[in-house]
């Protein structure tokens, strides 16, 4: 298998970006874990030029020798999902037997993940703030359970 050169990881890095922001049933397709390597190898959500995304490159390839090839994996996956035209979100028919099927049954619905490569603060304050909540309750019941005795 040749080599990934620069600008051929540069072409691909686009094609990675492009599921990212305008086809994301697609990305969803993947499993989290390739979700997760096309994000550290190719970084997608994150605004570099093609200088820096060459950096990028060369570091995480030292850092992580396995990343490369576990990245070319998973963009294989991403182009055979496009090839065949399968959005996560699309609905998939049960397949049918002899017995006799309620209607609305017809259709599996099925969850895909779209893994984000970083946290949303926005949307980690409102769990944080309930985490911390929970945890003075059960204090105060502690202490008020304490007091009774």
């Amino acid at each position: 298998m040749p080599r990934l050169t620069n600008q051929r990881y540069l072409q691909d890095r686009l094609l990675v970006i492009d599921a990212w922001l305008a086809k994301p049933n697609f990305f969803s397709c993947l499993s989290s874990k390739d979700q997760r390597s096309l994000h550290d190898f190719y970084r997608p959500s994150h605004d570099l030029s093609d200088q820096e995304a060459i950096v990028h490159r060369q570091v995480v390839s030292r850092v992580h020798p396995s990343l490369p090839q576990r990245a070319g994996r998973a963009l294989q996956s991403l182009h055979q999902a496009k090839a065949e035209q399968r959005p996560a979100n699309s609905a998939q028919p049960l397949a049918t037997s002899g017995r006799r099927r309620v209607p609305s049954s017809t259709f599996r619905i099925t969850v895909h993940p779209r893994l984000r490569p970083d946290p949303d603060p926005r949307q980690l304050l409102p769990a944080m703030r309930a985490l911390l909540d929970q945890e003075q309750r059960r204090l105060d019941d502690e202490r008020a359970a304490a007091g009774m005795d």
